[in-house]
Formats: C-alpha cells, sequence, structure tokens
C-alpha cells in the first residue's frame, strides 16, 4: 500500500494560500506608516509580504512570520474589516454584495470577482487568528480542499482562493439551499429525497476518504450540506458538500463550547472527550457525523449531545424513521433506523464504515425507485415482514438475516434470507407447554397443519418439512426470490392465511 501525509500532520503553522505569490522582496512599510494607508491597500500589503516570508518554509521562516504578525499587530487587526457599504466593501478585489450567514466561526457574504462572477466568501472571525487551535484547523481545511480538487472530487465546493489576513475562503456560489434551510421549508418530507441526499452524501464523503492522502470531514451535519439548483432545477438538482476537514474539534482541549450545544450531537464522542488510543483522524468519525445528520432528516430536530447514550435511543431512531411518509417498500423505516443506529455507536470500532453506509444506502435507494430489480433476498425477506400483519413490531437478526415474530399463543413465524442461494425461507410453528391431554386442541392440530401446508403450496412455497406431533406443528418452506417480487402482496396475504390456521388463540 502507498503511503500518505495526512493534512492534520503536516506543519500547520503555514499560511493558508492556495494562490501562489512571488518570491520578489516586499518594501514593508513601518507600523505606523501602513495604519495610514486604507484597509484594502493593507490586506494586500500584509499578504504580499505573508507570502514572500512563507515562499520556501523553514522552521526560521515561520518564525519569522510569528514576528512579523506582531509587529504588525494593529495593522491586521485592520484587514479584518468587512463591510458590505459600497463605500468599503472590497475584499481582496473581491466586492462584498450581501452577508447571508452569521456563524460562531465566521461569517458567510454573497460577492463577485474582478470578473463579476458571483461567489461565497467565508470570513473567519478576528479572534480566531489568536487561537493556534482553530487557526491551524483553518489552515488544514484549506489544504484539505485543494487536495480534492486536485483530485477531481466530485460532490464538493471546490476553493476559489484563500487568505491568511483575514483568513477568508472563496468558493463557487451554489444556488440552492443547505439541508438544515430545506429542512425548516419542510421540503424534506419522503423517503425519495431523504435516501438521495443520504446516498448522494455517503458517496462524497467516501471519495475523499479513498484518496491517496485520506481526507476527512470531520464536521458532518445539515448546514454543511447543500442542495445545488435545489429550487431552479428539481428534476437535477445535486448534492454537494463544504468544508472537508474543516474541524474544529481536538479532544478534550476543543474550544466546543462556542459551537452551540445543539451542533455538538453531530461530533463523535471521540471529538468532544479525547479517548486513549482513538485517534479523531478515523473514518468512523464522519460515520457518526452522517448517521446523526440522516436522524436530523427523519427527525427534524437536530440530535441532543450524547444521546446515543440514552437507553430510549432506539426507540428513538425508530419513531424518527416512522414519522416519515411511507413510501412502496415498506421495510425502510426499519432499517434506515438501524443504519443510523450502527452509525452511532459510542465505541469507534462498533460504527460501520462508510462503505458499509454507503452499500446500504444504495441498496435502500434502488429497492424505492425501481422495486422489481431487488434481487437480495434478505431485503426481500424483510420487505415480507413489514408488509406482514401478523409481523407487526418484528424483531431482525442480522448475524442470520432473518425476521422473527412470536405470539402468547405459540405461534412463531419466521422469514429468512438466504442470500447464497436466492431464496427466501419461511419457518411457520405452533407448540405450547401443557397441552398433552386437552382433547379440545389436540384433535384440530393435524388437520390445521394440513391446511396451513396446503395453502402455502398453492402459493408457490416448496415445502421441505412438515412435522405435526401432539403439541407441535413445524412448516418450512422456500421461495425463489425472482418469483415473489413480482406478486408480493399475494405471497404476504398467503403467508398471514397460513398463519392464521395455526392460531388456536
Amino acid at each position: 500500500m502507498g503511503t500518505y501525509t495526512s493534512p492534520e500532520d503536516e506543519n500547520v503553522k503555514q499560511p493558508a494560500f492556495i494562490i501562489p505569490g512571488g518570491s520578489e522582496d516586499v518594501t514593508l512599510p513601518s507600523i505606523k506608516d501602513i495604519l495610514k494607508l486604507d484597509t484594502e491597500t493593507i490586506r494586500k500589503i500584509l499578504n504580499r509580504r505573508a507570502k514572500q516570508i512563507l515562499s520556501s518554509p523553514s522552521e526560521e521562516k515561520f518564525r519569522e512570520y510569528e514576528e512579523f504578525s506582531k509587529a504588525y499587530d494593529e495593522a491586521i487587526y485592520r484587514a479584518w474589516y468587512t463591510s458590505i457599504d459600497p463605500e468599503s466593501n472590497i475584499l481582496c478585489d473581491y466586492t462584498l454584495k450581501r452577508e447571508i450567514a452569521f456563524g460562531a466561526f465566521g461569517k458567510v457574504f454573497l460577492a463577485n470577482d474582478s470578473d463579476g462572477r458571483e461567489v461565497a466568501i467565508k470570513v473567519l472571525h478576528e479572534e480566531i487568528r489568536r487561537d493556534p487551535d482553530l487557526l491551524y484547523s483553518f489552515r488544514r481545511g484549506v489544504r484539505s480542499m485543494s487536495i480534492l480538487s486536485d483530485h477531481n472530487v466530485q460532490g464538493m465546493i471546490a476553493y476559489r482562493d484563500a487568505s491568511e489576513i483575514p483568513a477568508f475562503v472563496v468558493m463557487d456560489w451554489v444556488d440552492g439551499p443547505n439541508l438544515k434551510s430545506a429542512m425548516k421549508a419542510g421540503q424534506i418530507k419522503d423517503w425519495d429525497i431523504i435516501l438521495r441526499i443520504s446516498t448522494n452524501t455517503s458517496s462524497i464523503v467516501r471519495q475523499g476518504h479513498l484518496l491517496p492522502e485520506r481526507v476527512l470531514h470531520r464536521d458532518l451535519r445539515p448546514s454543511n450540506i447543500m442542495l445545488k439548483e435545489f429550487y431552479t432545477n428539481p428534476d437535477d438538482w445535486k448534492v454537494v458538500v463544504l468544508d472537508f476537514d474543516l474541524s474544529w474539534y481536538r479532544g478534550s482541549l476543543e474550544k466546543s463550547i462556542i459551537h452551540g450545544s445543539t451542533l455538538l450531537g453531530y461530533l463523535a464522542p471521540e471529538q468532544i472527550q479525547q479517548v486513549r488510543g482513538i485517534s479523531t483522524r478515523h473514518t468512523a468519525v464522519d460515520s457518526f457525523g452522517l448517521g446523526m445528520t440522516l436522524f436530523f432528516m427523519c427527525s427534524g430536530r437536530d440530535p441532543i449531545p450524547d444521546e446515543h447514550l440514552h437507553r430510549d435511543w432506539e426507540e428513538t431512531v425508530l419513531n424518527a424513521t416512522n414519522r416519515v411518509k411511507k413510501c412502496t417498500w415498506y421495510s425502510i423505516p426499519n432499517r434506515f433506523a438501524r443504519l443510523i443506529l450502527k452509525a452511532t455507536q459510542q465505541n469507534q470500532r462498533d460504527r460501520w464504515d462508510m462503505a458499509q453506509i454507503e452499500g446500504e444506502l444504495q441498496r435502500l435507494q434502488n429497492a424505492v425507485m425501481n422495486p422489481e430489480s431487488v434481487e437480495s433476498a434478505e431485503l426481500v425477506a424483510e420487505e415480507i415482514a413489514a408488509r406482514c400483519r401478523f409481523m407487526d413490531g418484528y424483531s431482525w437478526n442480522d448475524d442470520n438475516t432473518m425476521a422473527k415474530k412470536e405470539t402468547a399463543s405459540g405461534v412463531v413465524l419466521e422469514v429468512t434470507g438466504d442470500e447464497s442461494n436466492r431464496l427466501v425461507r419461511v419457518g411457520l410453528s405452533w407448540g405450547l407447554p401443557g397441552v398433552r391431554g386437552k382433547e379440545s386442541v389436540g384433535k384440530w392440530i393435524p388437520q390445521c397443519m394440513d391446511a396451513a401446508v396446503g395453502i402455502l403450496k398453492k402459493g408457490g412455497w416448496n415445502i421441505e418439512e412438515a412435522v405435526n406431533k401432539y403439541t407441535l406443528i413445524r412448516i418450512k418452506g422456500f421461495l425463489g426470490v425472482k418469483s415473489i417480487i413480482p406478486s408480493i402482496n399475494r405471497i404476504v396475504e398467503n403467508i398471514e392465511q397460513a398463519t392464521d390456521r395455526l392460531r388456536f388463540d
């Protein structure tokens, strides 16, 4: 395997510039003289000097840059000033038109570049330059986005430009809402759109994971996912993801409190509290963030910090997925809920990786969009269980891909997906202790079993076992997956009729 250097492991002392600067000498006015200049001129002088110092990075140059930053602190403070007022709305040759977002770490503006094209500019708050953790995180993020651009990773918003003084990034302007806004507007309300967003997001993030440099996101949440042309091109809108590796979280040292308590619910446990032997440079960090984002789309709310540790978390997730409008594939809420639970495990090692998440999402999306093309035996088996009234509240076993429902009266119905043979197997049984001697029940057992077997055979099931003992009935059969999908409702009705024959309650 090839080696890689993680963006976090690179020397984050180097300022973030995407457009390289020359190494020519820059005449730097005294601090007294530079403060007499207009703000835009101050920015250009300071940035040219910063690029010139770091044209050949070294420890000596880094020290020189730090000394420069201290000596020109007041000028750098002036350079951070931004405004949309026509008299002072130029920022490094970009024209700020409108402030569109304000957050804990910065502001986002709609702007025009020198050619008049619309761009988005994210300007970090001035205080961040005094916090090494946050400033280094910004620099890592710029490098990560540059890596993604170099590899032409689709589905992310590339950074066109970046500056250190002030710290800002320039991105293509995206015509469309972010996921948070779309949810508030009531646009995310059915499984078609939830699965489309989920699948595309997982695919984009996984592309970053698969690069030689292994770029993680580490801050997945609804406001970092945008729906390009969602309103203007409703048939062909696209998911795009912002801010790869612009994570602000570094274990227990993190300034996470300023990020807002509700947003902490999207962070993996190891990002909030340092855990010995557990790295925040693991892809499972993104699994957690994506899992909580999927929960957001179903529940309509941000997850509470540590909510995945609550005793009723499984019930909460299932309630959330069941509030989404039902679709043509009935088992989606249960499978989506299990996916969320697998992605949000407390122990990093127990979480599904992005490949597993993406694979499951693709299968679910295909089941909704093209149910007739489903070939997975376990997917079909659970769909039968989800459609069967008798199996309401069934339990699912991942190890043997089986749905099971047992009643107090002794009836047990099992539907299993036999993936290797492309079969769905059904097991129907009845048996209760203490039946012996109760002739009122025992005398009906043989004919009830024969009736159930006959119904299953009529429905096309191949019966491989039919046991009739005084206190026990056990029937097993199988059916090919391809023969189930075209007539699944009839097959479900057939199973229910057979089950009813064994209900002595």
